[in-house]
């Protein structure tokens, strides 16, 4: 079984009653899902909309044979300079790797930082049945001067007639950034303990990493909640992909300071074995 944890993040959201408290989660993006076409998007000219098989609603981009761009740029205010919480839908027909950014632009929009560089390889988006992937992550806390976040879709030309679809785009404040470390596996194991898992890099779900095990077993992090406010809650996301019958089991546990087991799991989620086989491609989870 090939298991790769995409992202996990902290998302407790303020007492609204109180002074000066920001607003709570809420899509920036106009026109997320395409269904006013390409309205609110800035687009090379082999960027259209479409009815093919959408993931939601009834339209999708398509990019086209060849490089293609596809990018909004949203205002920044009244989000408190948190960072965001980004994802989206994409599948591919023959497609070229895709590279997605959110880029930091100052009030004439220019480039002043990364938030967040994903590169997704093109057999993770590759139609084999319809097999869609959605996309998690978290961008770092933005420059005290950047007052646009743009969202830009990136698609080579090789192979140069490959296409790809991208639905259903969310970018919404979160409360801080992801608190596991080496989340995408980009060093190996560094950080993670997990005897039978061994790292990979070919065939990710996206960056150059994962890790997997073809016995079983487990992996964890222990993630320090140093600094969180008192009963926060957080979001959990994670992607997967097995070749055979596999069972996975996702715990989340809350220890002391003595790395002592308190109270029950705060959450466990449990993926019966025909599940990821089922999807002949890697399953995303989120909770």
């Amino acid at each position: 079984m090939t298991f790769e944890y995409q992202k996990s993040c902290f998302s407790f959201y303020p007492d609204k009653s109180k002074p000066g408290a920001c607003p709570p989660c809420f899509n920036l993006l106009e026109n997320p899902s395409f269904e006013a076409g390409l309205f609110a998007w800035t687009a090379s000219d082999n960027v259209v909309t479409g009815n093919d098989l959408p993931f939601e609603g009834n339209q999708v981009a398509l990019m086209e044979a060849g490089k293609a761009s596809l990018f909004q740029d949203v205002p920044l205010t009244g989000t408190c300079g948190k960072p965001l919480f980004f994802s989206f839908n994409a599948v591919g027909e023959n497609p070229p790797n895709l590279t997605v950014d959110i880029l930091w632009l100052d009030s004439q929009r220019n480039t002043i930082g990364y938030g967040l560089k994903m590169i997704i390889p093109r057999d993770t988006v590759n139609d084999l049945g319809n097999t869609r992937v959605t996309f998690f992550a978290i961008t770092d806390v933005p420059p005290l001067d950047a007052s646009f976040a743009r969202v830009l879709f990136s698609k080579g030309d090789v192979p140069a007639e490959g296409t790809l679809s991208i639905d259903q785009v969310i970018l919404a404040p979160i409360n801080g950034i992801n608190l596991v470390q080496n989340h995408s596996f980009e060093i190996g194991l560094g950080g993670w303990t997990g005897v039978p898992f061994q790292p990979n890099f070919e065939a990710t779900l996206q960056g150059f990493g994962d890790v997997v095990t073809t016995t079983g077993g487990s992996l964890f992090q222990d993630v320090s909640l140093a600094g969180q406010p008192a009963n926060s809650s957080f979001l959990f996301s994670f992607g997967a992909f097995a070749e055979g019958n596999a069972q996975l089991t996702a715990t989340i546990l809350w220890l002391d300071q003595g790395n002592n087991t308190i109270g029950p799991p705060a959450l466990t989620i449990n993926i019966q074995v025909e599940t990821l086989p089922a999807q002949v491609n890697y399953l995303t989870y989120l909770d």
